[in-house]
């Protein structure tokens, strides 16, 4: 098998947001011998976390996202998702776990662990997304920020695979997620 040397030529930030935690960046690279030009998303990394309550129900959300709001459909602006969030410059991914979580729902958490970490889309961005279960939840008060509209509610562990069957949870990086634990983290 041919080796596939990578050999960077050249790397432009083409957008950068007003923190610079979010860049559009332009490569020349030398993929094995043939030169290929690529864009893609630089930002920081995030965590996705799956509340475990105490009686065999999970917490999810149903989350306002812009991106979905496509032709008019209102069904794929809100998506079914577990709480996640970006990691903040300095933070240690554990102390986003809990401050995600407290902003989002109001849980406080006592526990947590992680179970994976994974690309969202290495087709178009770098960001890597980790995984925690959060158990020992406390209810509080919620956190949002003004550019939020989140609810959440608990659902049965049993009610999973069929909301994940159906196409009820869309969100890739909460589907992964789910996915794993249900097959190797309980």
């Amino acid at each position: 098998m041919p080796e596939n040397k990578v050999k960077r030529l050249s790397e432009k930030v083409l957008y950068s947001n007003e923190k610079g935690s979010m860049k559009l960046i332009e490569t020349i690279d030398i993929v094995g011998g043939k030169e290929i030009k690529k864009r893609f998303v630089r930002e920081g990394d995030s965590v996705t976390i799956i509340p475990l309550l105490g009686d065999n129900r999970i917490v999810m959300l149903r989350n306002y996202r812009a991106a979905g709001l496509r032709k008019g459909s209102e069904e794929d602006a809100f998506s079914y998702e577990l709480p996640s969030g970006h990691i903040n410059d300095g933070e240690d991914p554990m102390a986003a776990v809990r401050r995600e979580l407290k902003e989002e729902t109001g849980f406080s958490v006592s526990d947590v662990e992680p179970l994976m970490s994974h690309y969202i889309g290495l087709y178009i961005t770098a960001l890597k997304d980790h995984v925690f279960v959060a158990r020992g939840l406390e209810e509080g008060r919620t956190r949002l920020e003004d550019d939020e509209s989140i609810t959440w509610e608990a659902v049965k562990v049993s009610e999973l695979r069929e909301l994940l069957r159906n196409g009820t949870i869309k969100d890739a990086s909460s589907r992964d997620a789910l996915f794993h634990w249900l097959a190797f983290g309980k």
